[in-house]
């Protein structure tokens, strides 16, 4: 069932989440099968709560396991970077990263799974973003690693700063003009 939903039915007709593991063995040269059924009903609850908290988030959020491929994503991330849900899960983060920056990406993220730590990405420089459709915005990267059962997980924050970066701009063009219209 991995990858599936699977429910089981209480006596009195409701459902309930389940996950079932299938042991077989033999006994008497007959082939038989253990099955053990758990209640994962408390489990299904956490994480859709985990779900919501992470798509309430104003901010893309994309978790990264230690071989490069996206392992969750919240709304945000879907309709920032243009895909859907099931198009980023299971993916090379690559597809977020554009071409030209790849290589030094994966220079960056080897580096850091080496010696992990909470980190920022962009600060002092710029970093680009790659959407679906080809097109790219500028972000900054928040990167807390977390530990995982088989390594390190990273939980990418990662915010648009087009809005911040344009402020930025017509300010300095404000200033300069100001500055102009002061030694005249």
């Amino acid at each position: 069932g991995t990858g599936r939903d699977l429910f089981a039915k209480r006596k009195d007709g409701t459902l309930i989440p389940v996950e079932i593991g299938l042991t077989p063995f033999h006994a008497d040269d007959e082939a038989l099968v253990i099955a053990s059924i758990l209640d994962i009903t408390e489990r299904r609850s956490q994480q859709d709560k985990i779900r919501l908290a992470m798509d309430a988030a104003s901010s893309a959020m994309v978790m990264v396991n230690d071989f490069g491929r996206i392992v969750l994503a919240n709304q945000q991330a879907c309709r920032s970077f243009g895909f859907a849900m099931a198009e980023l899960i299971g993916e090379s983060v690559d597809i977020l990263v554009p071409k030209d920056m790849q290589r030094r990406h994966n220079v960056y993220v080897s580096s850091f799974l080496r010696s992990p730590g909470h980190r920022e990405m962009g600060k002092g420089r710029t970093v680009t973003a790659l959407r679906k459709d080809g097109g790219t915005f500028p972000v900054e990267i928040t990167k807390p690693p977390i530990n995982a059962h088989a390594g390190y997980d990273l939980m990418n924050k990662i915010i648009n700063i087009t809005a911040r970066q344009a402020s930025k701009l017509q300010s300095a063009s404000i200033n300069t003009r100001l500055n102009l219209n002061n030694t005249q």
